[in-house]
């Protein structure tokens, strides 16, 4: 008997046998927690992170997941729960804990917050996948200069996972900006300036043509200065996210909503069909996380009088209108003010007579 062909085959044999068994772990199924979509964060500025859910084989009926979310400290803070899948929930949103075991293998994420599901007969999350299973907003921390702190990483790692899988946590790099839609540099976002800016823009005027007649008289900026500030707005001017900036579409997104219009009036015959950020919510949201802050400051609101001259008598927390027939307004919380004229100013802001 030749015992070395018998050795051989059987070294062949547990060979092959090791081989499969590595096919069949590395083809494991996994469960899959990544970001969905492709928010931006603007410093000083809410951003919602959207938490998405999937298996590799698209079973929607297992027992459950631990999950970790990893955040840089120093550049996010959490504001809300925006929501959370009720589903078998057993470990609503907890934390912020201190990452000291580093889970995700990234010592720049320094935090976490921890949230669970189990279900006991195992049909979670029993949704079409990909869900959307927790949606967190995060305040971006206004110190941030965005030319040395451009980005910033959200990770996850897992807690309990379903039996027979492995655990896939994508990481997502979170851009952070300090741009918004004030074209002209005046501090704040006009429809007549700046709206006008972007829409003569995105139809393709430049240089003098893109300016004239449309720039707030404080405004330093040269035509070109005014167009690179556009260009490095690339990232948030495609409002409805379909992929191009367009003037009929994002543009006049944009000059509805510097014009107040909202609702139904901001969106309508102006998505594209192609676009993924659709709803009157996310559009808004959009515009909004982009407008400078003093943008929507209350501005003074004239009221016009008829009749005798009035005088103004201010008394700390309310400011009384006096006429000279001695009937007296008390008006609580606002402040007055007035011209020669006779004309009435008032503003909800704090600012002393």
């Amino acid at each position: 008997m030749n015992y070395s062909s018998i050795i051989n085959v059987n070294n062949f044999t547990l060979s092959l046998l090791l081989f499969f068994c590595s096919l069949t772990v590395s083809a494991q199924d996994q469960q899959m927690v990544f970001v969905q979509g492709s928010p931006i964060g603007a410093i000083g500025k809410a951003v919602q992170i959207d938490i998405g859910y999937n298996t590799s084989n698209q079973d929607s009926t297992t027992t459950g997941l631990g999950l970790r979310i990893h955040f840089n400290s120093q550049h996010l803070h959490l504001l809300e729960t925006i929501y959370v899948l009720d589903k078998d929930l057993v470990v609503d949103v907890t934390g912020p804990f201190y990452d000291t075991d580093d889970h995700d293998n990234n010592a720049e994420t320094d935090r976490y917050y921890s949230v669970g599901w189990a279900s006991l007969f195992g049909d979670w999350p029993n949704q079409e996948l990909p869900s959307n299973i927790l949606s967190l907003q995060f305040d971006v921390d206004s110190e941030l200069n965005s030319e040395s702190t451009n980005h910033t990483n959200i990770n996850f790692s897992s807690t309990a996972i379903a039996a027979g899988y492995d655990f896939l946590g994508q990481s997502y790099s979170l851009e952070l900006l300090s741009i918004t839609f004030d074209f002209d540099g005046n501090g704040h976002a006009d429809a007549l300036t700046d709206g006008l800016l972007f829409l003569r823009y995105a139809f393709g005027l430049r240089g003098s043509n893109l300016v004239e007649g449309v720039m707030d008289p404080s405004s330093t900026l040269t035509p070109s200065e005014v167009e690179s500030k556009i260009n490095s707005a690339q990232s948030i001017l495609d409002i409805d996210l379909d992929g191009e900036i367009g003037a009929l579409t994002d543009g006049l997104l944009l000059l509805r909503y510097l014009f107040d219009l909202s609702g139904q009036a901001l969106i309508d015959g102006v998505v594209s069909p192609n676009a993924v950020r659709t709803s009157i919510t996310e559009i808004t949201t959009h515009l909004e996380k982009f407008i400078p802050a003093n943008t929507n400051a209350t501005q003074p609101e004239q009221i016009d009088t008829i009749g005798p001259v009035i005088t103004l008598i201010d008394k700390g927390p309310e400011t009384v209108i006096e006429t000279v027939s001695d009937e007296i307004l008390y008006i609580p919380n606002e402040n007055i003010s007035y011209q020669t004229s006779g004309s009435i100013f008032y503003t909800n802001e704090s600012d002393e007579l």
